[in-house]
């Protein structure tokens, strides 16, 4: 939208001279068809006289006319009122949706501050809930290297009959794996995948009907701050000084949580034809 300011000159007491707003595709048709003068009313000039001297004291003659307010009794034609209606309103609703943004802006200004960042996690709290999700150890089980490889090795020992599963339980992450890697009937290799709970549920079942006697043969202990993998040849026996049916190597990852051992894992191969113990790992 834009203005036009016509100054021209001094018009006769009776009259009043305005500045008129003029809207592109408001106006009339361009001039009145006796005088050749604008003709336009809210959206452009409506000229004071037609083809002689206006009321205003200026020639009319298709030249510059003075700008008056349409006689009384006379009205803008309906196309430009309703174009002066339909331009408020599009003026009314600027001003109410920047209102509206003014409105958000300070709602989401006043809004209630973000939370704080969560504080970073305890590790001593951390280590007293895995404690707590175990059965409470022997301290001579956990309080070396050497000694949580033995009660790994002693608790799963012994002849026909339970265990002490609370001790296995004790010894380990209540999510380690215990993994067995073996070759199938058709000399194919395969791991089976077991939880602690699982393997207290299968090896107990056997143990309950069956000696059984493991014993670590050599361990190979290869540590880094807290954490350890110990490569451990054993030797599996039915009676504690029988002949051993079974020879292999366990596989273990330790961690040390400031006061004691933890057992992670176990994966296990057996010694087979083609598979050897190493001579320095007992073969």
């Amino acid at each position: 939208m834009f203005s036009v300011a016509l100054s021209l000159g001094l018009p006769p007491p009776a009259v009043n001279r305005h500045r008129i707003p003029v809207e592109p595709g408001l106006s009339s048709s361009g001039v009145a068809p006796a005088s050749g003068c604008p003709a336009v009313w809210m959206g452009g000039v409506w000229a004071a006289g037609r083809g002689k001297s206006s009321k205003a004291g200026r020639p009319c003659g298709g030249r510059v006319c003075d700008l008056a307010l349409p006689p009384r009794g006379m009205h803008a034609p309906a196309s430009i009122q309703r174009g002066f209606a339909e331009g408020t309103a599009m003026a009314v609703r600027r001003v109410l949706r920047a209102s509206l943004a003014v409105a958000t802006m300070g709602v989401a200004a006043h809004a209630a501050p973000a939370p704080a960042p969560a504080a970073p996690p305890d590790p001593a709290a951390e280590i007293a809930k895995l404690e707590a999700s175990v059965p409470p150890p022997r301290a001579a089980d956990v309080g070396s290297i050497d000694a949580i490889m033995h009660a790994i090795y002693d608790v799963i020992s012994g002849p026909p009959g339970p265990r002490d599963w609370n001790r296995f339980r004790s010894l380990l992450v209540p999510v380690a794996r215990l993994t067995t890697s073996t070759i199938d009937a058709h000399g194919r290799p395969r791991v089976v995948l077991i939880g602690v709970e699982d393997y207290i549920s299968k090896a107990g079942a056997h143990f309950a009907t069956q000696g059984f006697f493991e014993s670590g043969l050599v361990n190979k202990v290869d540590r880094f701050g807290n954490v350890a993998q110990v490569f451990s040849s054993y030797a599996s026996r039915s009676t504690a000084d029988g002949t051993p049916f079974a020879r292999g190597i366990n596989s273990m990852q330790l961690f040390y949580d400031g006061k004691r051992w933890w057992v992670l894992s176990i994966l296990w191969d057996e010694e087979r034809a083609g598979n050897p113990l190493p001579k320095a790992m007992g073969g």
